[in-house]
């Protein structure tokens, strides 16, 4: 597996096709991704319409001082949404990337397209440096009031390649349950030359909100098959993640989250199947609403193999976001 993670390295630093329109708030990402906020409708080819503004939406957040990022919707004639974000680090000498999306929505459609670049290692073989330049499309449609389903597409080239490129293809179909639940399954296909992956990641979602508290559970269980050259493997690789906001004003809240991924198994052909171990990484942060125009959440990560001090909490940096309603 070590030979595919280090090839598709690049597919996964300037974000394929489906991802650049995966946006994550920090109030999003403190809960371990379980609760949904309004930003979390940003970009998303299926919940787009649910994001709640009257004429523009505009969202950032700060992860570090070598990139930047930003992204906002505007609302047009007819009830149509357009959305655009921008990920990157604009002209850095190093390691430089930039991601550009534009996602246009109107009843029970959305479209999307892409245009990223970047320089990152691929093994191919050997290890080489590459300039990558990738073109995304995407497509989303509410099918149904509870039926979702979308498709993407993403063609990635760089003159280190040769004659060959990156075919990476995208489907999905979720199933609201209930009103707090759903289930979906999601395809990705990644093509190079030889090598090839296919991951299918079933998936479970519940969430439940009421004025106080907000608690969210996901589970998925993403089954990988991939064979480069004359080897295949297949990996299974489930996660668990429970996420809680405590509210204890009403500009003021709280959020955690746990997430447990559990023992994979691999399996190489011809050879005898590997286990992993438990994972446990715990996610913190807080949300403050200045305002009903204006909301800021923070949150940070720990690896909970050694454990979680107070002082672990209190020197550890928070990783900021700001949305903003006009």
């Amino acid at each position: 597996m070590k030979m595919i993670k280090k090839l598709f390295t690049s597919a996964v630093l300037i974000a394929l096709s489906a991802s650049a329109f995966a946006l994550e708030s920090r109030f999003n990402s403190a809960t371990a991704n379980t609760i949904t906020d309004e930003a979390s409708y940003l970009m998303n080819s299926t919940e787009w319409n649910k994001l709640n503004f009257d004429k523009t939406f505009v969202f950032t957040s700060i992860d570090s001082n070598a990139s930047g990022n930003i992204a906002a919707a505007f609302k047009l004639k007819n009830n149509a949404t357009l959305m655009t974000s921008w990920d990157g680090n604009l002209w850095s000498a190093t390691n430089k990337y930039n991601n550009f999306a534009a996602l246009y929505g109107t009843g029970k459609y959305s479209f999307g397209a892409s245009f990223a670049s970047g320089t990152t290692t691929v093994e191919r073989p050997i290890i080489v440096s590459a300039d990558i330049t990738e073109f995304g499309l995407t497509f989303g449609m509410n099918v149904t009031d509870k039926d979702d389903i979308t498709a993407a597409f993403g063609y990635i080239s760089s003159d280190d390649f040769g004659d060959d490129s990156i075919i990476t293809l995208t489907g999905g179909y979720k199933r609201n349950l209930t009103k707090t639940s759903n289930a979906s399954i999601i395809y990705t296909g990644i093509f190079f030359n030889d090598i090839t992956t296919n991951t299918f990641v079933p998936a479970y979602h519940y969430e439940y909100n009421n004025k106080k508290v907000s608690y969210g559970f996901t589970a998925t269980a993403p089954v990988t098959f991939a064979s480069y050259y004359s080897t295949s493997e297949t990996m299974f690789t489930p996660v668990i993640n429970n996420g809680v906001s405590l509210n204890l004003s009403d500009s003021f809240s709280l959020n955690a989250g746990l997430s447990t991924t559990l023992p994979y198994i691999s399996k190489t052909e011809g050879m005898d199947a590997t286990y992993g171990n438990f994972l446990n990484t715990f996610t913190f942060g807080f949300s403050i609403n200045a305002g009903s125009a204006v909301k800021i959440d923070a949150s940070s990560v720990f690896n909970l193999a050694s454990g979680v001090s107070i002082d672990d909490i209190l020197t550890t940096p928070f990783m900021l976001s700001v949305s903003m309603k006009f």
